[in-house]
């Protein structure tokens, strides 16, 4: 077996704890089911983490791991997989900036949003190797921990899914 099949099984596992976390917040009380809901976004980072380990072959886990998605430059094995989701980094609406700015702030206290229409600028949200850059609107460059909902997680889940699930069906025809 190689490493990257043992890095699939983690992401597969990873999700399924993530499907199984978000069903549960929906039959809980409102405290357990933030409870839940945390343990459903820290299982989103561990899969992504395991995602990115299998499509480097483990050679991001010596780099910071999620970092390498904003510093790609040092890694020898760089595919269409990786490249594509470098390119959902950088897009501010995109299902994975979204996941890495929620994550961030569940390393953080609570933000308070500035008012209307300020830009937020040279900021760096740090948590766990993400860095999450940002030059726009407040509203746009911070999803806050404190203001998500499980429907929200559910929809960051299952765009992941699909992404691994059609990366690797590209990947199995090259």
């Amino acid at each position: 077996m190689t490493a990257s099949a043992d890095y699939s099984r983690a992401v597969d596992a990873q999700l399924l704890y993530v499907l199984t976390q978000l069903r549960l917040a929906e039959t809980g009380s409102a405290l357990s089911a933030r409870g839940y809901m945390q343990a459903a976004c820290f299982q989103l980072q561990f899969a992504l983490q395991c995602y990115v380990a299998e499509i480097t072959g483990g050679e991001s886990l010596s780099r910071g791991n999620l970092l390498v998605l904003e510093e790609s430059g040092g890694l020898k094995q760089v595919d269409f997989r990786f490249r594509e989701l470098v390119a959902l980094v950088a897009v501010p609406q995109s299902w994975l900036n979204r996941l890495l700015r929620l994550l961030a702030s569940l390393h953080s206290p609570p933000h308070f949003p500035l008012h209307s229409g300020e830009v937020v600028s040279n900021t760096a949200f740090q948590s766990a190797d993400i860095i999450v850059s940002s030059n726009q609107k407040t509203s746009d460059a911070i999803i806050s921990w404190y203001d998500i909902d499980c429907v929200q997680i559910y929809d960051l889940y299952e765009e992941f899914q699909k992404i691994v699930n059609r990366q690797r069906e590209l990947s199995l025809e090259l």
